[in-house]
């Protein structure tokens, strides 16, 4: 037994440490309630006791406060009796400073944060551009181009899942919407109607969005002269109870929206890199434990139960949940609250040597294994339906040239995947169209109706179907009358990581 507890020592010893760090959270003395309420723990939050002066430096105390020691509530929202950090919270301020683990933070925030009420609030901005660009413009939009005028502008709050609609007191923009966030947890779905008139401008656009949080999305309308084109800035943020923009409400010490830098790089790759060894990473869906757990179905007492575990160890897990796992090692420095599933792994044929884990992290949708070569492989299997789906969208330009390829009138927008999106410029100009991409992600079917008199789509001037090569434009109807003119059609893919890879680059 000895010599157990000494390896045991030594092993905690050559772990690497991990370092504190400083953070601040937006937190209302209501709002950690809410989340700690649950704990049935409430003499913890009457024990906390007025701190003089905090117990180590940071800026976030700059300018004082009446700061209360809630190191202890934190430790029970963790579950961590072992909890070395320190929390200290302002109740008037509404703000919590804590100095921790980097893997505590990430564990504090992610439990806060699905306790909390979640809203979204899009924003468009209307702008008149110089120029009219054959094909995509250039997200480099949102930076505000020389000779771009700002139209107007219009925003709105609405809960995930249910509809909202607002407008401008003259009616000049008006939004209708629904919005939901996606698995993802970084990606607003959208469906939407923005019109108006702003500055004598009409136009109107209905489709759907799938865009990344918190970054701007240039949607182009077209032109109706050939001269100034119209282009639509939209962006959708996730906002808590105060009003503040999810990404805003922990900060680091040095500064900057770390949570948004990090949920676009993570939405640019979309991936994790080819891991090899007996150590690897997968990306699951919070609902992997459900869909691979047996049962016999009979509910008797021979059923089992993956999530046995011996209740002097874990007596505060719920029925629900698989037990926390114990063990330490190099390669989970960092990752913070993990559930053991080897019991359930086994039930679905991985086999386990001496010394291997398999570890689930609910916060993070991880699994994190170390086996055999070849139970990795049969692990990559189980956990194929955790593949990361990448967002996509279809980028549509008619454009109307002259003999001479000129381009006189453009109407362009958004599709996503098999819905139907329409757009209008003008009293005239319309559009609607219905696209698909095709199972090689090379060929998109198309059939629309356009008008150029009257924006009446019961009476078009063109209507067809047809299949398109990927980013080609192709000219679906000439005519001649006193001059020549012809309609081009452009469809192409838009990935949505692709798009954030330009902007996180033109953001450098």
């Amino acid at each position: 037994m000895k010599l157990a507890i000494c390896f045991l020592i030594m092993l905690q010893v050559l772990l690497p440490a991990e370092e504190m760090e400083v953070r601040q959270y937006r937190l209302s003395e209501m709002e950690f309630g809410m989340v700690f309420r649950s704990l049935e723990k409430e003499e913890l939050r009457e024990r906390e006791i007025l701190v003089e002066k905090p117990g180590f430096e940071s800026r976030f105390f700059e300018g004082g406060g009446s700061w209360h020691d809630c190191t202890k509530r934190v430790a029970a929202i963790l579950r961590d009796e072992e909890f070395s950090g320190t929390a200290l919270l302002d109740r008037e301020m509404g703000k919590l400073v804590m100095k921790a683990e980097e893997a505590d933070h990430e564990d504090f925030a992610t439990m806060v944060r699905v306790e909390l009420p979640r809203q979204l609030r899009l924003k468009a901005a209307v702008y008149e551009v110089p120029g009219v660009v054959s094909g995509m413009r250039s997200v480099a939009l949102s930076q505000k181009a020389e000779g771009t005028k700002l139209l107007g502008e219009i925003s709105l709050v609405a809960l995930p899942g249910q509809t909202g609609q607002a407008q401008t007191a003259g009616g000049e923009l008006k939004i209708e919407t629904e919005m939901q966030i996606d698995a993802n947890d970084g990606i607003a779905e959208i469906r939407a109607t923005i019109s108006g008139r702003p500055r004598g401008v009409e136009f109107s656009m209905k489709s759907g969005f799938t865009i990344p949080l918190g970054m701007p999305w240039v949607v182009e309308l077209g032109s109706v002269t050939g001269g100034k084109s119209l282009a639509m800035v939209v962006g959708v943020d996730s906002i808590l109870l105060d009003g503040t923009r999810e990404d805003a409400w922990v900060l680091k010490e040095e500064g900057g929206e770390f949570l948004r830098e990090r949920r676009l790089r993570e939405i640019k790759k979309f991936e994790f890199p080819e891991q090899e060894g007996e150590f690897r990473e997968y990306a699951v869906p919070p609902t992997f434990l459900t869909f691979i757990t047996t049962d016999s179905g009979d509910g008797g007492e021979g059923d089992p139960d993956p999530f046995a575990a011996d209740p002097a160890v874990d007596e505060e897990r719920r029925p629900d949940e698989p037990p926390l796992y114990r063990g330490k090692h190099k390669e989970l420095a960092g990752v913070g609250l993990v559930y053991d599933i080897e019991t359930l792994l086994k039930q679905n044929g991985v086999s386990f040597r001496e010394g291997d884990f398999a570890v689930f992290s609910k916060l993070k949708g991880r699994i994190y294994a170390k086996l055999s070569v070849i139970e990795q492989e049969l692990l990559a299997g189980i956990t194929n339906g955790g593949e990361t789906y990448i967002p996509r969208m279809i980028r549509f330009d008619f454009e109307q040239v002259d003999g001479e390829g000129a381009v006189l009138r453009k109407l362009g927008g958004l599709a996503l995947p098999g819905q139907t999106a329409t757009v209008s410029l003008g009293e005239d100009l319309k559009v609607e169209l219905e696209a698909q991409i095709d199972a090689y992600d090379s060929i998109l079917e198309t059939r629309f109706k356009l008008t150029e008199s009257g924006g009446d789509l019961e009476r078009p001037s063109l209507q067809t179907g047809v299949v398109l090569q990927n980013g080609i434009s192709s000219v679906v109807q000439t005519a001649f009358s006193g001059e020549r003119k012809s309609w081009r059609l452009t469809a192409t893919i838009v990935a949505v990581e692709d798009v954030v890879g330009s902007y996180l680059e033109g953001a450098k």
